[in-house]
């Protein structure tokens, strides 16, 4: 009996170790996304399928086109019922061409709510710090930052995953939610720029041709 009840509790112990281990309320470790054929906060939060009904996660301030080397405040929103704790986890690539999979531009941090770490190949990783694991509003909680597009004109891939925890300090019924969002490359300022100045030669010779009929067509007084 006695054998039995120190198995029981060894047993009890380590999983209650498994599952503190499991919940991390100062950032995931780098590489759950779930773009680019990496796993999602599921593999330790498990309970529920992923994206299952009751929430969902977005990315708001994205531009439909980005500018080359133009910084863009945005702001990870996570909306989900009887959330205590929460985090998430987001990536930027390129999604096309020879450097598709690889880092793309620059993220920063603007409070301690999230922090940035850098994983395999170079790429940033943000995520919540412990003071972003709480809700910023009841059901839905945010995350901001800046991101400094990158300066070639490839398109690019945002990849998020967010934790809706239940505060139990275990992995147990958290509830997981992803999304990726694409987008494009808009013109370059500096192509529009050299575009101009490779005009302005025919613009002066036009203007030229101009002034030189409006003096022909005078009519002497």
């Amino acid at each position: 009996m006695g054998i039995t009840s120190t198995a029981m509790a060894a047993t009890l112990a380590l999983t209650g170790v498994a599952a503190i281990s499991a919940f991390n309320p100062e950032g995931p470790p780098p590489g759950h996304t779930g773009g680019f054929g990496e796993p999602t906060c599921v593999i330790c939060h498990q309970g529920s399928d992923l994206n299952a009904f009751g929430g969902h996660v977005t990315i708001k301030g994205l531009p439909n086109e980005y500018v080359q080397g133009e910084r863009y405040l945005l702001t990870v929103l996570l909306e989900a019922e009887e959330t205590d704790l929460a985090g998430f986890q987001l990536a930027v690539r390129y999604g096309t061409g020879g450097e598709e999979g690889l880092s793309a531009g620059e993220i920063h941090p603007i409070d301690d709510r999230v922090s940035v770490s850098i994983g395999t190949k170079g790429v940033q990783y943000a995520y919540q710090t412990r003071q972003g694991s709480s809700m910023s509003a009841p059901d839905s909680t945010s995350w901001s930052m800046q991101w400094i597009a990158p300066s070639t004109g490839n398109s690019v891939v945002f990849h998020v995953a967010a934790n809706s925890g239940n505060g139990d300090n275990s992995p147990l019924s958290d509830l997981v939610y992803t999304a990726d969002l694409s987008v494009d490359a808009g013109p370059s300022p500096l192509g529009w720029r050299m575009l101009l100045f490779s005009a302005l030669p025919l613009l002066l010779l036009m203007a030229l041709w101009v002034s030189r009929s409006s003096a022909g067509r005078r009519v002497p007084s």
